[in-house]
């Protein structure tokens, strides 16, 4: 008699508490990797998160559709009973859960506009994801080793963190035995001439800046000679233009062959210090040479613990304060005092990433109504009012210490701002008034206050800077005399849609140069400063002669000449992949 035949057991039902714990566990890994994400946010970066290789940024709506549809196609595999659960099925499983918790944490950290370069938020949420998926397994056979395990991940994860924050990036031997005045250089960047009381912009504005101002020799008419950051600073360092240092747009590196003042301070026995907010002066492009110690923060807390424990003797301390350079993020309240809150502060909101600011370098085409650029405007005067804060605060650090008053205390910026001048907004790709013109406030021991009208250039910082310390000036560095500060001031920028632009100043007059590779002449425009401060109105045919004369200058003549030889060379220098992604997060690299 035949057996009957055996029937394969039936799959027991899946528990209740499966769904649920499935669930638990998409939002603890989405926790866990959003809060690694978080706490990853060294930098001012928004608007982040593209592709690394030109491909579309990411965008919360796009992020959103890839987790649901890594959704779909889980809940698909699991209701699917009849499937074996082979090796292929686990991993597609592991992966998808990962896909997922990735896309949220990325989709969550846009959402809240959180700081997180690139490759760090995808590689925090990453490594977040297998960590929970590795404690969800081994929970599962050992809860109390899981446990045990993911508090110590999460303490190793602080104690790293706070390591990272606290250590600086350079700390090295200092130099001992100098005799010349101490020196603290203050560079403000992207801060425009107009928007410090002391040059205009109202009372009460930057009333710690205004003090030290009413203090020291205030310059009407400094100009820089790069509306970038890396030129304009290698420039203010070097003592040399930026067509005789070489950093330039596309190209922002200092070569070796010319020493920074921290270099030279270094040499004569000064012990060093730099701390440098901007990835442009700390991120491996030749500005952070000469300083042995470095930090990537420029809190006045840190500062100040430098200067306790630096030891006797002559030192530079430069500062660079980042405030003004967008993303801005300021309270409402504070940007209230410079502008009511209204529409426009509605649709632009508390915090505008760099990458929007920057899109609005072509004119009129960043999409922003005139009320919204003013609101720009006013959460930018809120960021230089918390700058002029932190100011107030190293002036007192230093005066507490008994340092101020015998040191050399320079202030400038490295360049301007626009907002809806020409139509655009940022910076660095033209040379008018907003962009070129910057504030320079410099008070030594016994130099009088005062108001210093004479065209100056950053370039000419240097200059002044080891003169009144009692230095030699750099081998680079022009000699600051009547004779060349009458000669015009030239500012550039380099290969700015396909053109070169130059602008030549004597005080009263600017004459803007377009050159365009292979034309035979560059295309011209001069403005009378002293009627038309704004540079609306060309006023060439009516004073070709003062046009002629600025254009035959020597100086003009020599830049027009290395802008001919720059032509015949290409541009092939790159930062490193860190500092990319950081510079990406500012809206520089592309």
């Amino acid at each position: 008699m035949a057996s009957p035949r055996e029937e394969p057991p039936a799959e027991p039902a899946a528990p209740a508490g499966v769904r649920l714990r499935c669930g638990r566990r998409t939002c603890a890994l989405a926790a866990v990797a959003l809060a690694a994400a978080a706490a990853d946010a060294p930098a001012r970066a928004s608007g982040f998160l593209g592709w690394t290789f030109g491909a579309p940024a990411l965008d919360p709506g796009t992020l959103a559709w890839t987790a649901a549809a890594a959704c779909a196609v889980r809940a698909w595999l699991d209701g699917d009973a009849a499937r074996t659960r082979g090796p292929l099925r686990a991993a597609v499983d592991v992966a998808l859960r990962l896909a997922l918790g990735v896309a949220w944490v990325l989709a969550a950290a846009l959402l809240l506009e959180l700081e997180v370069p690139r490759r760090r938020a995808v590689a925090a949420a990453l490594a977040a994801a297998l960590v929970v998926e590795g404690s969800m397994w081994l929970g599962a056979r050992r809860p109390r080793a899981a446990a045990l395990v993911l508090l110590g991940l999460g303490a190793g994860a602080l104690s790293l963190q706070h390591l990272s924050r606290s250590a600086p990036l350079r700390d090295g031997p200092q130099a001992r035995g100098g005799t010349g005045a101490p020196i603290v250089l203050v560079t403000l960047d992207t801060t425009r001439r107009d928007t410090l009381g002391c040059y205009g912009a109202g009372e009460g504005r930057t009333p710690h800046l205004d003090a030290f101002a009413a203090r020291a020799t205030r310059y009407g008419r400094a100009v820089t000679p790069s509306p970038h950051t890396h030129p304009a600073m290698a420039s203010l360092l070097t003592g040399a233009p930026p067509l005789e240092h070489g950093s330039l747009a596309g190209a922002p590196f200092l070569d070796r062959s010319h020493a920074t003042l921290a270099e030279h301070c270094s040499a004569h026995g000064y012990a060093t210090a730099g701390f440098l907010d901007n990835p442009w002066l700390h991120g491996g492009f030749g500005l952070e040479r000469g300083y042995a110690y470095v930090e990537s923060s420029a809190r006045p807390e840190r500062i100040e613990r430098w200067l306790d424990r630096r030891g006797g003797g002559p030192f530079l301390l430069h500062v660079h304060f980042f405030h003004a350079h967008g993303p801005y993020d300021a309270a409402r309240a504070e940007a209230a005092a410079f502008a009511p809150p209204g529409a426009a502060a509605e649709l632009v909101g508390e915090h505008v990433a760099a990458r929007t600011i920057r899109a609005g370098e072509v004119p009129l085409h960043h999409g922003f109504a005139p009320a919204d650029v003013d609101w720009m405007r006013a959460m930018q005067a809120a960021e230089v009012r918390r700058m002029d804060e932190d100011f107030g605060a190293l002036v007192a650090a230093l005066e507490a210490r008994g340092l101020f008053d015998r040191a050399v205390v320079v202030v400038a910026s490295d360049h301007g701002e626009e907002f809806g001048e020409r139509g655009g907004l940022h910076h660095s790709h033209t040379l008018f008034g907003e962009l070129v013109d910057v504030p320079l406030l410099v008070r030594a021991p016994g130099r009088a206050a005062g108001v210093d009208a004479r065209p100056i250039s950053l370039v000419d910082v240097h200059t002044l800077v080891t003169h009144a310390a009692g230095l030699p000036p750099l081998a680079d560095a022009r000699a600051l005399d009547s004779a060349s500060a009458q000669t015009p001031l030239v500012s550039v920028r380099v290969r700015q849609c396909g053109r070169h632009l130059l602008r030549a100043t004597d005080g009263r007059f600017a004459l803007h140069l377009r050159v365009t590779p292979g034309a035979a002449s560059p295309e011209r425009a001069l403005y009378d400063l002293a009627l038309d401060p704004a540079e609306t109105t060309d006023v060439l045919a009516s004073h070709p002669g003062i046009a002629e004369g600025l254009f035959g200058s020597e100086r003009v003549q020599s830049a027009l000449a290395a802008l001919r030889a720059l032509d015949e060379r290409p541009v092939s220098r790159s930062a490193g992949a860190e500092v990319r992604a950081d510079l990406r997060a500012l809206g520089y690299a592309r």
